[in-house]
This record gives structure tokens, sequence and C-alpha cells, in this order.
């Protein structure tokens, strides 16, 4: 009678979990963009920033971006204060607190419309804006485990869109690549 009582109790916990789980994944979603060199033996390294406007497929706005040299996506609006806050490593408690609002503002922002993107347009320096035809890849896989120590990180209780690019700066060309399942 312990013992059922005891599974009873395991199994009611580990599916509030999951639930919470499934539930921050379908509310809360983190944005990444990588632009990689298209010309093999180029380097890696951008000296401007990449303007990006995320579209709807009725070519509505979403969103406005850039994703600056060191990588960091910044938004433009509201959120823009999150993207200097992820660039300049504040610490202590106030830091922290600061950042957790930012991100919870941003999370919820962002789930809302990264599901929806058609099309993304690139601007870099020297060339015209290229519109790109493509959806935004969505990983939720680790909801149902988000809540297990792992000692190098591990699965997030939100979604992540991301967005792998191959940037062509001199010939004024961008594209999206297929990405593996796991990872870039």
């Amino acid at each position: 009678m312990i013992v059922r009582r005891t599974l009873a109790g395991v199994l009611v916990l580990f599916i509030g979990l999951a639930a919470i789980g499934y539930w921050k994944t379908q509310t809360q979603a983190w944005m990444q963009v990588l632009a990689i060199p298209a010309r093999p033996g180029e380097p890696a390294a951008r000296s401007s920033p990449i303007g990006l406007v995320f579209h709807d497929d009725q070519g509505k706005p979403l969103a406005r971006a850039q994703l600056d040299v060191a990588g960091n996506l910044r938004f433009d609006g509201e959120f823009a204060r999150c993207g200097e806050m992820a660039g300049s490593g504040g610490s202590g408690a106030a830091a922290a607190r600061e950042w957790q609002e930012c991100f919870d503002g941003i999370s919820h922002w962002a789930a809302g419309w990264g599901g929806r993107v058609g099309s993304v347009n690139v601007a870099s320096p020297g060339c015209p804006p290229r519109r790109i035809d493509t959806r935004l890849e969505r990983n939720a896989d680790g909801w149902w485990i988000w809540w297990l120590p792992w000692p190098h990180g591990g699965p997030t209780s939100y979604a992540t869109y991301s967005l792998l690019l191959k940037l062509d700066e001199h010939g004024c060309t961008a594209g999206p690549v297929a990405r593996v399942k796991d990872g870039w």
C-alpha cells in the first residue's frame, strides 16, 4: 500500500513537472540567428551588423533586429535593452533580476510570432535588403526533462527558434542553410 502511494506520488510529480515544461515551451521562446560566410575561406567575423526584418506569410513585419558583429541578436523597440544587457555581461543580484524580467518579456513576445515567420529581409552594409523565404527551425525537445540537474546545462523549459544564414556580403546574396537535427 505504501509502495503504491509512493509510486503514485512520484508519477503525479513527474506528470506535473512535464506539464509545466510543455506549457513553458508553448508560451516562451528564444531566438538564435547565426550568419556564416558563403564563400569558402572567407573569415567568419563580420565588421558590421546585419539588419533583419522578420515577416509573416502575408509580408507583415513581425519584428526588427540586428545581428551584431559578436553574434548577439538585438531586437528593436520595446526589447532593445535586452540585447544591450546580453552584451554587457553585468553582474550582481540587481543585474540578474533585471535580466530575468527582460528575458521573461522577450521570451513571451517571441513565442507569439516565431512560428509565424515566412520570410526574413537581410540587409548588410553596401547591399540592398534581400528577402529570404524561410521558416525558423523550432526546437522544444527537452520539455519533459527540463527539471533534471544536468552538469553542463541541458534541456530548457522554453522553445528555441533558430535560423542559419549563409551570407555573401561581397556578392550581396543570402540564403538559409538546412540544419542537421542535433546542432548547427
